[in-house]
């Protein structure tokens, strides 16, 4: 589920949320989206989010999170 407004909530086994601008959530296997401005997001298994300026979340192994950004990586 992704609200397209300024949250990015993966569903998956742990819920993870990431805020950042618009996004962009494409729900399938081999798909790979890539948006030139907000966010890049390929669903692939466990859930997997970096937090920077044009988020990436990619689905793919257990949870792991890197938070990158400006807010936080200061």
């Amino acid at each position: 589920m992704v609200d397209t407004e300024p949250v990015l909530v993966v569903d998956t086994e742990p819920v993870l949320v990431v805020d950042t601008e618009p996004v962009l959530v494409v729900d399938t296997e081999p798909v790979l989206v890539v948006d030139t401005e907000p966010v890049l997001v390929v669903n692939k298994g466990p859930v997997l989010v970096v937090d920077t300026e044009p988020v990436l979340v990619v689905n793919k192994g257990p949870v792991l999170v890197v938070n990158k950004g400006h807010d936080l990586d200061n």
